[in-house]
Order: structure tokens, then sequence, then C-alpha cells
């Protein structure tokens, strides 16, 4: 996301129930989002599962990186795919019941990412 510095504003007076001794305040507004190329079109699948899911997609780069990572924002799981290999890729990982964010990214970005329910089905 680019992010450019508005421009800082001047308020006259404060209310007697704001305290605040600082009159300027300056806001950051987004100018652009970024967004995933149009290529890698990528899916998780079944989603919920039990920790077994297949990922299935073109990578848009020769070496790409899978991630998961659960709600507290911890990394649990990570692996390093190539595009020369299969369409379709079975993962299997050992997780706790949950939601889990996953991620592909590689050198020049973000190709996926999305949630995955984890639990006993």
């Amino acid at each position: 996301m680019f992010v450019k510095q508005a421009v800082i504003m001047k308020w006259p007076t404060a209310p007697p129930w704001f305290k605040c001794r600082q009159r300027k305040y300056a806001f950051q507004v987004p100018t652009a989002i970024s967004t995933l190329p149009q290529d890698a079109q990528l899916s998780l699948f079944p989603n919920p599962n039990n920790g077994n899911f297949i990922l299935k997609g073109r990578l848009p780069t020769d070496l790409a990186s899978f991630e998961l990572i659960d709600m507290t924002g911890r990394l649990v799981y990570r692996e390093k795919l190539q595009s020369n290999g299969p369409d379709s890729r079975a993962i299997s990982v050992r997780l706790s019941p949950g939601v889990y964010c996953w991620q592909l990214s590689g050198e020049s970005g973000v190709f996926g990412r999305g949630k995955v329910l984890v639990g006993e089905w």
C-alpha cells in the first residue's frame, strides 16, 4: 500500500474538554492498494480440513515460499516451492484446530493469500 503524507492541519482552538496542548495533526491518506498478479490463480482446498490439503495453481516465479501463520502471528509452517513442479501440491501439516492464514510469496511480492480452517472433521 502506498501512503502519502497529507497536509498538516492546524486547529484554531481546542474545546475545553480536550486537554491536549498540541494543535497540529498529521494524517496519512492511502493512495493505492497493491493487487495480486492476474496470472497467479491459486486455491487451497478442502477448506475446512484436518491439516491435509492441496495447493493448486501455477507459480508466477521460479521460487516461492508457502507459509502458514496462526492467529497470533506465529509462523507455524514454511515450504519452498519451485515452479517446475506440478500444478497441484499436497501439503500435510500437523496443526492444532483453529483458523490459519496462508500466504504464497516470492522475490517480487505476494502471489496469493487466504484463510484455512483446521479441525477434527
